[in-house]
């Protein structure tokens, strides 16, 4: 899989070095300082409540976006996050370290690292041109296998993020080492078909 960065100056500067989309991979490096959490929409605002158990100094840019509900601008109100409806001009950083957000208005939030949800995009056609069945999981084109990495095509197995599996080295390590086993099986039993 490969991360589609969201349009936004500055943002490729820091991206893996201040800016980062996992929580679970990254958080713990910028635990109690200054966090904020890119969030176009509904389905990124979760960021928010996994990034509050690092730090407790938070804030939401929506990028202009309006999509905040009464309920959820009161639930982050009441958890002291900070809400910027603003388009995002330019992310300033030095050496890749962000240090803060310029919003449209010319306002700055001051911030020491980012959270953001990146579009996740197959990085080669490859599975489509041997004609292997591909799905929409999330925000992902997934190829579609069984839970040992088959496709739908004889001999051509899938792995990893490219299949599916949560979006984490450890998750696609043992995705990949059942799919290994998958593939020395069915050539084993090939073989022993051939006798």
């Amino acid at each position: 899989m490969k991360d589609v960065l969201p349009d936004i100056d500055g943002i490729f500067e820091v991206y893996g070095t201040s800016a980062f989309v996992c929580p679970f991979c990254d958080g713990w490096e910028l635990r109690d300082r200054q966090i904020s959490v890119i969030a176009p929409n509904d389905v990124d605002l979760h960021f928010v409540k996994m990034i509050s158990g690092w730090t407790k100094h938070l804030s939401l840019l929506t990028r202009g976006s309006l999509f905040l509900s009464a309920d959820q601008r009161v639930e982050l109100q009441r958890h002291g996050i900070t809400v910027y409806e603003e388009q995002i001009k330019r992310i300033e950083s030095l050496q890749g370290y962000v240090n803060q957000i310029t919003l449209s208005s010319a306002r700055s939030v001051e911030c020491e690292g980012i959270f953001f949800t990146p579009t996740l995009m197959q990085s080669t056609d490859i599975p489509e041109q041997l004609g292997c069945v591909l799905s929409v999981n999330g925000p992902v084109m997934k190829i579609n296998t069984d839970p040992m990495g088959r496709t739908n095509v004889p001999g051509v197995y899938s792995a990893g993020d490219a299949s599916g599996v949560p979006f984490q080295l450890i998750s696609a390590a043992s995705s990949g080492a059942t799919t290994a086993a998958a593939i020395q099986l069915d050539m084993l039993d090939a073989e022993w078909s051939k006798v």
